[in-house]
């Protein structure tokens, strides 16, 4: 199983139109999809880890806004550490988020390719 996890931290908690998980359901129709975001529950979030375990491969986009709570996004990083085939593709900017990614340098993938060529390479290199 390969994995498409989007993961958007914002301070409005109902945005329901995601144009990330819209564009790899076409572009990849095998690739299961996740989506979560700060506000999500301890279940959601605990389905999102278990899905990342199940895995092969992971590609994780982040969207952040600045000054929001991480909420679960933390432990959905911690599961990174751990699982070689993942990668990151971190979008927007957000302090300590900024701080914790220096630690996950060499999982975090190029911000001059546009999204559906980075996830194509991605699930088929």
């Amino acid at each position: 199983m390969y994995l498409f996890l989007h993961i958007r931290i914002t301070k409005d908690q109902f945005i329901f139109k995601n144009e990330a998980i819209d564009g790899v359901r076409s572009w990849l129709p095998e690739v299961s999809l996740f989506d979560i975001d700060n506000h999500s529950d301890t279940t959601t979030i605990q389905a999102a880890i278990k899905a990342m375990e199940m895995a092969e491969k992971v590609y994780i986009q982040i969207e952040a806004e600045p000054e929001t709570e991480l909420g679960g996004t933390l432990k959905i990083l911690n599961q990174v550490m751990k699982k070689p085939s993942a990668v990151i593709d971190y979008q927007g900017r957000h302090d300590t988020l900024d701080k914790i990614l220096v630690r996950f340098k060499d999982k975090l993938v190029a911000q001059d390719i546009q999204l559906p060529q980075k996830v194509v390479d991605f699930f088929n290199g």
